[in-house]
């Protein structure tokens, strides 16, 4: 029987409020600024929708109508394409993640530049561009702080309308390149750069990029490497965000080394240490005469 003042003492009562490792305020930062780029990004494109869609209008002019059809076709789109004239834009622009329509100038007439127009567009709606400037959005709003992200996403956006050109081109004789060429110039000083838009128009600062793609007959592999680094790039942030470094588990300040051994030694009656190992002496333990009882 341990006597009352031998009673275990209560473990000591750790601090409730511990304040947060440096890590984990960066972690916090990165999330914070991150959400506010996207929001902020996301905010200013839907705001452009409320501006822009309302002044929508059905096309009717039939020729056009056409055009837009044969372009659907060549293009191998399953659906028919959703097409209206709006006063607000300059070009033609292709709009919308899961119900995309393509919206052209009033002024736009039939012909062969708005057949080329309309099959740019056809091009990214085959090909899912739209989705893929979201990627971009995506990967630009988590690396905030990385300028080498942007300047990627601002090339592969590049790259995109670039990689349209050449499929819609794909097999075209000289003189219909000259004719993509020509719409190309018409439509230089275009719409201003949409966040998730495509649109047929780059703006000047675009265009001579455009046209030697234009005249450029060779096969070309476009943004494989721009797309590999942003994807390296988000695997990095990813591992980074759930690697987290270890947490030593403290031991309490009053706590003594363990003698496990020292005490088992002191409890066993009668042990009598030789060379360092206790031995029980059994005559010690045991009274004489009472061998018969165990």
């Amino acid at each position: 029987i341990m006597p009352d003042n031998a009673a275990e003492a209560p473990p000591a009562q750790t601090s409730a409020h511990q304040s947060p490792a440096p890590w984990q305020l960066l972690a916090i930062l990165w999330a914070a600024v991150a959400a506010v780029v996207l929001a902020v990004r996301l905010a200013g494109y839907l705001a452009w929708r409320r501006r822009v869609l309302r002044w929508n209008a059905p096309v009717t002019d039939r020729a056009l109508l056409e055009n837009a059809r044969s372009a659907a076709r060549a293009m191998g789109l399953r659906h028919p394409v959703r097409i209206f004239a709006n006063p607000r834009v300059d070009c033609p622009v292709t709009v919308g993640l899961f119900h995309p329509a393509v919206l052209v100038p009033e002024t736009l007439a039939p012909g062969d530049a708005a057949a080329m127009m309309l099959l740019h567009e056809c091009t990214h709606l085959h090909r899912r561009d739209l989705w893929l400037k979201f990627v971009l959005v995506l990967a630009t709003s988590l690396h905030w702080f990385n300028p080498a992200v942007w300047v990627m996403a601002r090339v592969a956006g590049q790259d995109i309308e670039l990689a349209c050109d050449e499929q819609a081109l794909q097999g075209r004789p000289k003189a219909w390149r000259d004719a993509y060429g020509q719409a190309l110039l018409t439509g230089a000083a275009g719409e201003k750069k949409i966040l998730l838009a495509t649109h047929f128009s780059v703006g000047k600062r675009g265009m001579m990029r455009r046209l030697r793609g234009v005249f450029d007959t060779r096969r070309k592999r476009r943004g494989v490497l721009v797309f590999a680094a942003l994807l390296l790039a988000a695997a990095m942030t990813a591992a980074m965000v759930a690697c987290t470094p270890a947490q030593s588990q403290a031991t309490p300040e009053n706590a003594a080394p363990s003698n496990a051994p020292e005490q088992a030694e002191a409890t066993v009656p009668g042990a009598v240490p030789i060379d360092g190992a206790p031995v029980l002496d059994y005559d010690a333990i045991m009274p004489a005469g009472n061998l018969g009882t165990w």
